[in-house]
């Protein structure tokens, strides 16, 4: 099995710890794929590490600008409590929105702050 293929079943197990040296092992290999760099963001997320989150996810963007689902996990960051960039937020769910990608979550959370 791959070693993103093993940070994600980690991620969605709750062994975060462990998903995240999968993926940092996996992206030390492949340092070229941004899916690698989303999936290490999403798992910070998911972690509560919401500050931890923006470089990976921001990495994901330079190699691949037009991931709306990268732009859309940048906006779950920075929205977070402990963060509470809401602005930022809210341009991120915009970017998100300009590349064609869709998604309920999207239009709910981009409506918390726009309303």
């Amino acid at each position: 099995m791959e070693l993103n293929e093993q940070g994600v079943l980690h991620a969605k197990a709750r062994r975060y710890e462990e998903a995240i040296s999968s993926i940092r092992e996996a992206i030390r290999r492949e340092p070229r794929l941004s899916g690698l760099y989303k999936n290490l963001g999403v798992t910070y997320i998911n972690w509560g590490r919401p500050a931890e989150a923006l470089e990976p996810l921001r990495q994901a963007l330079k190699l691949e600008p037009d991931c709306g689902y990268c732009h859309f996990y940048l906006g779950v960051a920075l929205a977070h409590p402990e963060l509470g960039r809401h602005a930022e937020a809210t341009k991120a769910y915009e970017d998100a929105l300009r590349t064609g990608w869709t998604s309920a979550d999207l239009y709910i959370n981009l409506g918390w702050f726009t309303t």
